[in-house]
C-alpha cells in the first residue's frame, strides 16, 4: 500500500470512531434482535484473531441481549469462513470478522474464478480495527536488528525459514524478501497459532506478529521492525521499515464486520449500531490499544468504501510481489 494509501485508510478509521462518538443512538427495530448472532472467523481458535473477536462476542450479547456465538472455520486464506457468511441465510445475524485475506487478497490471486464476489455477496455493517505488526525471529538467532537478519539471510542463502499465517504476512514478507535481496523458504500456516508455535521451537525462524502474540511469546522471540506508518508508543525505540530503507513494505492490517449479501437494511443498520457502541466501549478500546490497534466502529458505508480502495490496492500489491494469480 503506498503511503497515500494507508495514510487515507487509517484516516476512514478515524473520522470512523469519531462519527461513532457523535452519532445519536441507532433506535432497534422491534423485532432487532430476533435470535442469536454468529460472528465466523476464519482462523484457528488460540490465535489474535479468534482473541479479537471473543472480546467483541462478549460485549455484543451483553449489549444485544442474545447469545453470540463464536465460530472457527480456518483455512483457504479465510475462504472457507467467508464463503460459509457468503452462503448464510441472508438475514444479518451472520457476521464475518474480515480481514483482507478474504476480502481483498483472495479476490486479487483468484481473478478468472473467485470464489465469491466481496462486494455482492456481502453486505459491510462495520469498521473494526487496524493492527501493527512486527517482524520477529527466534531469540536463538544470532542477530540483533534488520540489518543483521538480512547479513544473516545473505550468509545463509535458502536456510532460513520465514512462516506466514495471513494475508498480509504474505504479501509484506514478499515485498521484503524482493527490496533485501532474501533467498529465503516460506513456510505458510492455517492461521497464527500454529506458526507461532513453530517460531518458538525454531522449525521457522522469523514472522510477522502482533503484539498480542509478541507479548505471550516473550524472550522466546526477538523483535526488529514494525509494520505500520509510524513507530509504536508500545516500542517506541523500535524502528519501522520504512525507517530501515524498506519504503516498498508497507501494507496496513485491517479488519472488519460483513454479514450476508442480500441482508436487511434494518438489521445490517441496527447491528451496526450495536458493534459501534461495543467498539466505543472504553474498557474494550483499553484492552486493544494495549497492544498496539486502533479500534474504530463505523456505519456500513464507510467500511464499503475501504472495502473499494483496497480491493484495489491489493490488486497491485500481489502484482508488484510477483505472487501467481489464476
Amino acid at each position: 500500500m503506498t503511503t497515500i494509501h494507508r495514510r487515507t485508510l487509517l484516516a476512514t478509521l478515524g473520522a470512523a470512531g469519531l462519527a461513532a462518538t457523535l452519532a445519536p443512538g441507532v433506535s432497534l427495530a422491534q423485532a432487532f434482535p430476533s435470535q442469536p448472532v454468529s460472528i465466523v472467523v476464519p482462523f484457528p481458535a488460540g490465535g489474535g484473531g479468534d482473541f479479537a473477536a471473543r472480546m467483541v462476542a462478549d460485549k455484543l450479547a451483553v449489549q444485544l441481549g442474545v447469545p453470540v456465538n463464536v465460530i472457527n472455520r480456518p483455512g483457504g486464506d479465510g475462504v472457507i469462513g467467508a464463503s460459509e457468511v457468503a452462503h448464510a441465510t441472508p438475514d444479518g445475524y451472520t457476521l464475518l470478522m474480515a480481514t483482507p485475506s478474504p476480502m481483498a487478497y483472495v479476490p486479487a490471486i483468484h481473478r478468472t474464478n473467485p470464489p465469491y464476489d466481496p462486494l455482492t455477496d456481502f453486505r459491510a455493517v462495520s469498521t473494526f480495527a487496524s493492527y501493527v505488526f512486527v517482524f520477529a525471529v527466534n531469540s536463538d538467532l544470532p542477530v540483533t536488528d534488520l540489518a543483521g537478519f538480512v547479513d544473516y539471510v545473505h550468509a545463509h542463502p535458502g536456510e532460513v525459514n520465514y512462516g506466514t499465517g495471513d494475508s498480509t504476512s504474505i504479501i509484506a514478507m514478499a515485498q521484503f524478501a524482493q527490496g533485501a535481496d532474501l533467498d529465503m523458504v516460506h513456510i505458510p500456516y492455517n492461521g497464527s497459532a500454529d506458526a507461532q508455535a513453530d517460531l518458538v521451537a525454531n522449525r521457522i525462524q522469523g514472522m510477522f506478529l502482533t503484539f498480542d502474540g509478541l507479548s505471550r511469546l516473550g524472550d522466546a522471540v526477538r523483535p526488529l521492525a514494525v509494520l505500520y506508518p509510524e513507530r509504536s508508543s508500545l516500542v517506541p525505540d523500535m524502528p519501522t521499515f520504512q525507517e530501515l530503507g524498506y519504503a516498498g513494505v508497507d501494507l496496513l492490517p485491517w479488519s472488519g464486520f460483513f454479514t450476508t449479501g442480500g441482508a436487511p437494511d434494518e438489521v445490517v443498520n441496527a447491528m451496526s449500531g450495536a458493534l459501534q457502541t461495543v467498539l466505543a466501549d472504553p474498557e474494550l478500546v483499553s484492552r486493544f490499544e494495549a497492544f498496539g490497534n486502533s479500534v474504530a466502529g463505523s456505519p456500513p458505508e464507510v467500511l464499503n468504501d475501504i472495502l473499494v480502495q483496497q480491493l484495489a490496492v491489493w490488486r497491485h500489491m500481489v502484482d508488484v510481489a510477483g505472487i501467481e494469480t489464476d
